[in-house]
């Protein structure tokens, strides 16, 4: 088994070929969208945040505190 990548989708049009390129490169990938990620249990060796256009930080730091 490769390295275990979580890679967290924020609405990126670019999300399925970031997980295509790590497994492509020998990693077992699992996806989370924003909302899940944020009640998952992480046991990941890596963790790669897509870009994305739904919610912007600026007016929305609520969204975003922990």
């Amino acid at each position: 088994m490769g390295n275990l990548v979580l890679v967290v989708h924020n609405g990126s049009f670019y999300t399925d070929k970031i997980i295509e390129i790590c497994q492509r490169h020998g990693y077992d990938v699992d996806e989370a969208n924003w909302e899940s990620f944020r009640s998952k249990n992480i046991n990941h060796d890596l963790l790669i945040l897509s870009g994305g256009h739904k919610i912007s930080v600026q007016n929305h730091e609520s969204q975003f505190a922990q």
